[in-house]
């Protein structure tokens, strides 16, 4: 049935005979400025979430480590940025507009949701049993505080799936009580109403009374509802970054090697949120400094968030008050209606016909992945693009291990052979201090190879790790208890020690083996745990930055070599000492190292050593070409380490030529190529190079190595590039591992890259060392993966990226 609506009589209509009766339409009812400043609101909002990552005036990938002299991140609001920035130097205005999407989309679904759900249980809970039961189950819904359900489940279940998704849902799971109650208590004042009785004995069904007269009443207060859900989102969404939790991904950025000058005190790491939604840019900016002397860095994500809110707020009750009389299904199909999802239609739909952001750098990078070519000639395709190509040569000779060493040892049992290699028992440590030869001497263990007296305590802040002199001051000497002169001394890798709730850390290798020789060691066999693990893991040796640092000089001395712990149990076998058991986990070390008695003891083994060592010529043959460039222009560097130290790999050199390919016939900005050859002394090499580029400045230095494995890996120092990096791999389609953010100069893994690929040279400049991951088997191959992701970066260098430029 239809209950049709008659328009009533006009006081001018005339029932004479012979004339048309004349009846005025309806006056049109204008629209509440509640619903016309809602809908305003709410389009703007609607704008903005589509099309601010295209009107932001920065990119969040764009970190401004270093502002105007005499100021320090956050920078405050003025130049360069109109409202300042965070912690870590982005726009605040930039991150609001583009963060205003994944904001907005997860308060709209978590609000949407909330509603969607009470609605649906009040229409189920028509029938009694399941009205009590959910009516109980509002009851404790209800009383569980929001926030802490929502900071329970980000915290816990956010790394198994979208922590977006586990927000909405932990939202849900409290939020459904209150649309239910109000949408169960006007369906019950509905379903009493004397039209719906008379619309009963009529015979109209029950889902057509629902669905045509009685959700049409419900409108004022479904819209009212949902309006108050998205709100109560935001603020969750708020609160959670109040109490400094980020509901999306997050990472550690170390922007300290990007500063100029590091303020006493300042912090230069910090956790930074992927994406720059609302919550966790307040997050980011929380503490009780900032609330002085900062106050911008919370200050413009929140007026956002509560602009947002009010607009939600503003749209819910103008649909209230615009339907309260009004049938909403009948606007429905009214002009009104199509002016507004006409307007929805032209903000959104030209987002989807737009070109993405940076497409000309997307297709410079597509370019250069189809002329990737395995086995290219680097001189020739430089010759091919009208390049001039200065080659640098270099001759050198240095001291290298010419065959295979040796270790064995005769044990009371019997002899015991062992392996040579990175994956095998030992492998010889080729420093300055050591040497090769040949060594036959009785063994001796030397503990950890402390003694006390060479580490006189120091006097260290009550906020440092602590002193090791004062750690080991009662520790028993390990030489006063054992004489390694003319012996072969075996000495464990101290770990770092723990007193109290502080680690101390342990002296370096170099250290400890000045030790042993100082007394007469005629040679070394050092346990260390961590080298053969790092090495199966697919990661540089650690010893490599030692050994370039501190190259040989002397073909006879006192041969090193880094031993296993399972080798280590097999020469200690007759003492029972467990290398294995002592340096299987840093708390059993230092369990055994804080008692202070001295492992050390009297081996019944004899140790045949042999390392053969003499000088090796060799040279290198590295190219240099510049693109054409006004005098004085800044440089971008493409470095390309061919072959690799590591893998003997030309996949580098290969990246490059097909970059150069790529750019064929189309203007190119101010670049320096470099194919270098590592091979002999790769630090003398490189510094070779830089030579050749004179006074260049250089802005960037994009270096590749390696390309075998299945994803692209990312190394550099610098905190502040580590956010474009990613996002270039993204945008260009490329297997990646996410960068981590908190390198620090000094460690092993991204020492061991600089060296290898000959960066020690740009000590001052900004780098990025892209490698492959090494896992796969001999087809996993990255060139064409390394050549777009450089072809895009090439192409933002253009634009004048500000990432990229200095």
């Amino acid at each position: 049935m239809r209950l049709a609506w008659t328009p009533p009589r006009s006081a001018d209509c005339t029932d004479e005979p012979g004339v048309a009766h004349r009846w005025y339409r309806p006056e049109v009812r204008r629209l509440d400025p509640w619903l016309l400043a809602g809908l305003t609101g709410c389009g703007i909002l609607l704008f903005v979430a589509t099309y601010g990552d295209r009107i932001a005036p920065y990119e969040p990938v764009f970190l401004l480590i270093n502002g105007p002299p005499g100021t320090d991140r956050p920078l405050p609001p003025g130049q360069p940025f109109l409202f300042g920035s965070d912690a870590v130097g982005r726009d605040l205005f930039s991150l609001v507009l583009v963060g205003a999407r994944t904001t907005l989309l997860i308060v709209g679904l978590a609000g949407v949701a909330r509603l969607a759900a009470g609605l649906g249980l009040a229409i189920v809970a028509t029938w009694r049993p399941l009205r009590v039961l959910i009516g109980a189950g509002a009851d404790i819904a209800s009383a569980v505080p929001s926030t802490i359900v929502a900071v329970f489940a980000v915290l816990v279940f956010a790394r198994q799936g979208s922590p977006a998704l586990v927000f909405v849902a932990a939202l849900l799971v409290t939020g459904w009580a209150g649309p239910y109650r109000v949408v169960r208590t006007e369906l019950a004042r509905v379903r009493a109403a004397p039209y719906t009785e008379g619309a009963i004995a009529l015979g109209v069904g029950r889902g057509r009374l629902l669905l045509r007269h009685h959700l049409p009443h419900l409108v004022p207060v479904l819209a009212l509802s949902v309006s108050q859900q998205i709100a109560a989102a935001l603020v969750a969404l708020a609160e959670l970054g109040v109490i400094g939790v980020f509901v999306g991904p997050t990472r550690i950025l170390n922007v300290g090697e990007a500063m100029r000058v590091v303020p006493l005190g300042f912090p230069t790491s910090f956790r930074v949120p992927d994406a720059p939604e609302w919550g966790g840019l307040i997050a980011l900016g929380r503490g009780f400094s900032n609330l002085f002397s900062s106050r911008w860095t919370f200050l413009v994500p929140g007026v956002a968030t509560a602009v947002a809110a009010i607009a939600f707020a503003m749209l819910g009750a103008g649909i209230a008050r615009q339907y309260r009389r009004r049938n909403l299904i009948d606007d429905l199909r009214s002009r009104r209606a199509l002016v507004v999802v006409l307007a929805v239609l032209a903000i959104v739909c030209p987002s989807f016909v737009l070109p993405a952001p940076h497409a000309d750098a997307v297709e410079l990078g597509d370019a250069a992945r189809t002329r990737a070519v395995v086995g290219s000639d680097p001189a020739a395709v430089l010759a091919e693009a009208n390049l001039a190509v200065t080659p640098v040569d270099r001759a050198t000779t240095r001291l290298q291990q010419v065959g295979p060493a040796r270790l064995g040892v005769d044990a009371p049992a019997g002899p015991l052979a062992f392996t040579e290699g990175p994956h095998g028992d030992y492998t010889p440590l080729l420093i300055g201090s050591s040497g090769g030869g040949t060594v036959d001497a009785p063994v001796v263990f030397a503990g950890w190879g402390i003694s006390p007296s060479g580490f006189p305590p120091q006097q260290v802040s009550v906020f440092s790790a602590g002193d090791f002199g004062t750690a080991v001051q009662a520790w028993q000497d390990d030489y006063a208890t054992v004489d390694v002169r003319g012996r072969v001394a075996l000495i464990f890798r101290l770990p770092n020690i723990r007193t109290g709730r502080s680690i101390v850390p342990a002296p370096t290798v170099d250290v400890l083996l000045q030790s042993a020789l100082k007394r007469g060691a005629a040679a070394i066999l050092l346990v260390d745990a961590s080298r053969a693990q790092l090495v199966d893991r697919g990661q540089p040796d650690p010893y490599r930055r030692l050994v370039a640092d501190d190259p040989l000089r002397a073909a006879v001395g006192v041969p090193i070599f880094t031993l296993t712990p399972q080798a280590a149990d097999r020469i200690l076998a007759p003492v029972g000492v467990s290398a294995t058991l002592i340096l299987g986990g840093q708390l059993q070390g230092d369990a055994v190292a804080t008692r202070g008695a001295s492992m050390a003891r009297e081996v019944p083994e004899r140790a045949h050593l042999e390392l053969p060592i003499a000088p090796v010529a060799s040279s290198s043959h590295s190219l240099v070409a510049l693109t054409p460039a006004p005098a004085g222009a800044h440089r971008l560097v493409i470095w390309a380490a061919a072959p690799s130290l590591a893998t003997g790999s030309r996949s580098a050199a290969d990246a490059l030529s097909a970059l150069v390919r790529a750019l064929a016939g189309r203007p190119t900005p101010a670049l320096a190529f470099v194919v270098f050859d590592p091979r002999g002394d790769p630090a003398a090499n490189a510094t070779a190079v830089r030579a050749t580029l004179g006074s260049t400045v250089i802005d960037d230095v994009l270096a590749v190595e390696s390309l075998k494995g299945t994803h692209l890996r990312f190394a550099t120092v610098y905190g502040d590039l580590v956010p474009a990096i990613d996002d270039y791999a993204a945008r260009i389609g490329a297997a990646a591992v996410r960068t981590a953010g908190a390198l620090a100069a000094d460690t092993a893994e991204t020492g061991d890259l600089m060296s290898a690929a000959g960066l020690t040279a740009f000590a001052d400049d900004h780098w990025i060392l892209v490698s492959g991951d090494g896992v796969g088997g001999d087809g996993a191959d990255l060139r064409a993966d390394a050549a777009a992701w450089l072809a895009y970066a090439v192409r933002r260098y253009a634009g004048r990226a500000p990432e990229l430029t200095r």
